[in-house]
């Protein structure tokens, strides 16, 4: 059995034009009972095959996430995508298929830790690449 020691959250930037938010949770000292969240800060939906789409990484270890919620907003304050499918990804489209823009959005992602049956939220920028 491999034990946590340490509660964790961080935010690390990684230029002036591509930022990226990470948030680590360690609720137990068990593996079994951690979560993990990763938000990418780039994608490229260029059709190239590489970083064509946007989606959170969530580890879960035995913590169930419940009612997610993924918006994304541009940089007037529209919403581009809105998702509580675990599974969508955003393609770079507004709701009506239209390509966005190259340039940073804003993200907000909501949802239930399983195990402390609180609402947390994670904030931030993702930055689109054509």
């Amino acid at each position: 059995m491999k034990k946590l020691i340490a509660i964790s959250i961080f935010v690390f930037f990684v230029s002036a034009q591509a930022r990226a938010s990470s948030a680590t949770y360690s609720l137990s000292p068990h593996h079994d009972d951690t979560l993990s969240i990763k938000v990418p800060n780039v994608f490229s939906p260029n059709g190239d095959g590489v970083n064509d789409f946007w989606s959170i990484i969530i580890y879960d270890y035995g913590v169930a996430v419940l009612d997610l919620q993924t918006t994304i907003y541009d940089r007037w304050g529209h919403e581009v995508f809105q998702s509580t499918n675990i599974n969508q990804v955003w393609l770079g489209h507004t709701p009506t298929g239209r390509a966005c823009s190259a340039g940073s959005y804003f993200y907000v992602i909501n949802y239930t830790n399983g195990v402390t049956n609180q609402p947390e939220q994670l904030k931030g920028f993702v930055e689109l690449v054509r």
